[in-house]
């Protein structure tokens, strides 16, 4: 009995201590500050509805520029995770993989399109210019399993991972046909990952699944990747085909390029490829 009332006395401490208020953040400093100075020369009313005024204006500037990253997967597994979290991971060639970080909306639309266009530029950059696949550690098997080390792929395909975004206005949807339309003029290809129900809902009522087509829209990265990575493949034997037919005497020249994509398909853990 004084063991169990001794545990107990522990876990109301444990808990009066995690009640404790404390700032976690430089935000929270500053609203902690501002409250203070506030109650203190404006007296508590005022002092409390200036605090409240600046954390408003700090989540909507922080709406404003929601957190963007660039997803790469982490070796041998079908998970993808932000660079800068994880030191060791591989970019799925031609592909680039770009997570928004909080519903899109008429006030952060320029901003996501904009940083996208700029991992486009930055990534097809590198592939014009660097002789040398992008890898976050030591090289994969891959490179194990040629003699000669392939360089990156100008980007092809962008797929938008959607897991925070809760909602999205009809600027977002112009700001996203805008961009399909874009891209595709460009040769490249848009797919949606892991996009909430309501948010499916509204791209399907403006139209923007029908235009772009629902084999574009997965559950996952990984599956979204994996439909990327055969779109490409079909992509390149329609090719092989078109060559053969116009000029027979250049069919070694295209004939590893498929075997190459399924390489790459099975590393990234697509074995029940179709």
């Amino acid at each position: 009995m004084h063991a169990f009332l001794n545990l107990c006395s522990r876990d109301d401490t444990r808990s009066t201590e995690s009640r404790e208020p404390r700032p976690r953040s430089p935000q929270d400093c500053l609203l902690w500050f501002v409250a203070f100075l506030g109650t203190l020369f404006l007296g508590v009313q005022v002092g409390l509805l200036v605090s409240v005024g600046v954390s408003l204006a700090l989540v909507i500037i922080e709406s404003i520029r929601p957190q963007m990253s660039v997803l790469w997967r982490l070796p041998n597994t079908p998970i993808y995770r932000n660079i800068k979290q994880e030191s060791a991971g591989t970019f799925v060639h031609g592909i680039i993989i770009v997570r928004i970080g909080a519903s899109m909306y008429f006030a952060n639309v320029a901003f996501i399109r904009d940083y996208i266009a700029k991992m486009v530029a930055e990534f097809s950059e590198a592939a014009s210019t660097n002789g040398t696949s992008v890898h976050g550690g030591s090289s994969t098997s891959r490179a194990a399993d040629s003699t000669e080390w392939t360089g990156p792929e100008p980007i092809r395909y962008i797929v938008m991972e959607m897991t925070p975004v809760m909602s999205i206005d009809s600027t977002a949807v112009h700001m996203l046909e805008d961009m399909h339309r874009d891209l595709k003029s460009r040769g490249i290809h848009l797919a949606f990952s892991t996009v909430g129900n309501r948010v499916e809902d509204t791209l399907k009522r403006a139209g923007l699944i029908e235009k772009m087509g629902a084999h574009w829209i997965h559950p996952s990265v990984h599956e979204a990747v994996q439909h990327c990575i055969r779109h490409r493949t079909s992509q390149a034997l329609s090719d092989d085909a078109t060559v053969s037919a116009t000029s027979p005497s250049k069919n070694g020249r295209n004939a590893a390029s498929p075997t190459y994509v399924t390489a790459v398909e099975l590393e990234a853990g697509g074995a029940q490829r179709a």
